[in-house]
């Protein structure tokens, strides 16, 4: 009897949202794609963790026609990764003092009790949590060439690079746009 994987993703299930044209919509759950993947590829050991799983997921459903967007999470690393044709993002909770957060409010030009209420998903303390979102975008070093011709691979090169960094607001508080914050090397 072969034994059939529970699953290479881990804690966090991969969901894929499939649109094929405008018209139709559908939502395959992630283990029919893994279960799909293993029966093709059959080499489960080829995937090393969730996010090698969702990069694999991801450049698969490249060859279909349609609109794809592959969402890994890791509870290790506490971060909501989203691998879409317009590039990768990561979601993290992130942790801001009230002093921090007060800062952020009058730069913005928003009150800190508007910041609080639309944007801290949990407080703890004087601190409140938020949701950081990178966005990332592919260097000139990961685009194919302009000429058509074939590059040495290069691993010391930059393959991505943080195109955005936004405080999301918390889910329902949808009038309230992100909020840019340059978290990310400074």
């Amino acid at each position: 009897m072969r034994r059939k994987p529970a699953s290479f993703l881990g804690f966090f299930p991969v969901l894929f949202f499939l649109a094929a044209g405008a018209s139709a919509q559908c939502l395959v759950p992630g283990d029919a794609i893994v279960s799909g993947v293993y029966r093709w590829v059959r080499h489960p050991m080829m995937v090393g963790g969730r996010r090698t799983a969702a990069i694999v997921a991801a450049q698969f459903l490249k060859r279909i026609p349609c609109i794809s967007t592959v969402y890994a999470g890791s509870s290790e690393a506490r971060a909501l990764i989203r691998i879409s044709e317009r590039g990768v993002s990561r979601a993290i909770l992130m942790k801001f003092s009230a002093g921090q957060m007060h800062q952020i409010a009058e730069v913005n030009h928003i009150l800190p009790r508007t910041l609080k209420r639309n944007y801290a998903v949990a407080h703890e303390g004087q601190s409140s949590i938020c949701i950081f979102e990178a966005v990332y975008s592919y260097t000139s070093r990961a685009q194919p060439s302009e000429d058509g011709k074939l590059r040495e691979l290069k691993s010391d090169l930059n393959w991505l690079s943080v195109s955005g960094q936004h405080i999301l607001p918390k889910p329902g508080a949808g009038k309230y746009p992100p909020i840019p914050l340059n978290a990310i090397y400074t």
